[in-house]
């Protein structure tokens, strides 16, 4: 059994929050499932591989690959999809310079890192059509915290979240690389549609 946050997060027994990401998971496979001209898709920050998994269930003609910097998360996501390629890296330098796909796609990952521009602009090289990228909705996130008594001594911030953006301001930061095609909430997550800029999309 992982014992990542993530992980345990997505197996979370209470029900309220069950229904946030149920609802969450419901939107990101909506959004994939309209998407009829993509084929290639990779999860930068795949975790235990526990979206591939949902989105193979509804799509499996789809080719997904998963890339994370956890080892013990990828071990976890290669039990479940041995069939699916896997990489460990970081986000900001992706070990996969000689590859595109269709959709780019990195869920709950840019709140954690320290360049998320750099993270933005790998994203962008490899993605030939689009990116989805979805963080927290703040400040709705950390109080949401706060209501339900998580991390009362931080105003409810995440100690793992080192960025907190609102709507507009995450749309923004990656609209300067990506045409923005849609974006929506998923309380208390900010889901975004991006199109390639690059002339070779």
């Amino acid at each position: 059994m992982c014992d990542s946050r993530n992980f345990q997060k997505y197996k979370t027994k209470n029900m309220a929050k069950r229904m946030l990401i149920d609802r969450f998971l419901d939107n990101v496979k909506t959004t994939i499932h309209d998407m009829q001209d993509i084929s290639t898709i990779l999860d930068a920050g795949c975790g235990e591989a526990i979206v591939m998994r949902k989105l193979l269930d509804l799509r499996p003609d789809l080719n997904i690959e998963g890339l994370d910097i956890s080892a013990d998360s990828l071990q976890v996501a290669k039990q479940a999809l041995p069939q699916n390629k896997f990489y460990q890296g970081s986000i900001m330098n992706m070990p996969i310079s000689d590859k595109q796909y269709d959709l780019v796609m990195s869920l709950e990952v840019l709140e954690h890192v320290d360049d998320p521009e750099a993270a933005l602009r790998e994203i962008q090289k490899r993605a030939a059509k689009y990116c989805l990228i979805s963080v927290p909705l703040e400040p709705y996130f950390s109080m949401g915290n706060l209501i339900t008594g998580s991390n009362i001594k931080r105003w409810g911030k995440d100690p793992e979240h080192i960025n907190f953006w609102s709507r507009k301001d995450i749309v923004n930061l990656i609209a300067k690389y990506f045409d923005i095609q849609d974006s929506k909430v998923s309380f208390p997550w900010t889901i975004v549609v991006g199109r390639s800029k690059l002339k070779n999309s």
